[in-house]
C-alpha cells in the first residue's frame, strides 16, 4: 500500500499541518499554523514567488 503524499511529507519534513495544507501551508490561517506548531520561514520555507501573479505575467507575455 502506497503512503499518501501528506504522510510522506510528514515523514521527512516533520510537517504538522492538516493534509489539505501540507503542500502550501502559507495558505493556512494563522491560528491553523499555531495549532500545528508551524512557523513559516522557520519550519517551512516561505514561497519564492506568488504563483498567481507570475501566472498572470506569463499569460500577458504569451498574448504578445
Amino acid at each position: 500500500m502506497a503512503a499518501s503524499s501528506a504522510a510522506t511529507c510528514r515523514s521527512w519534513r516533520g510537517c504538522r499541518t492538516k493534509d489539505k495544507l501540507i503542500h502550501a501551508p502559507w495558505l493556512a490561517k494563522p491560528e491553523q499554523l499555531a495549532d500545528a506548531g508551524v512557523k513559516l520561514g522557520r519550519d517551512y520555507p516561505l514561497p519564492a514567488v506568488d504563483h498567481a501573479v507570475q501566472r498572470e505575467l506569463a499569460l500577458a507575455l504569451f498574448k504578445r
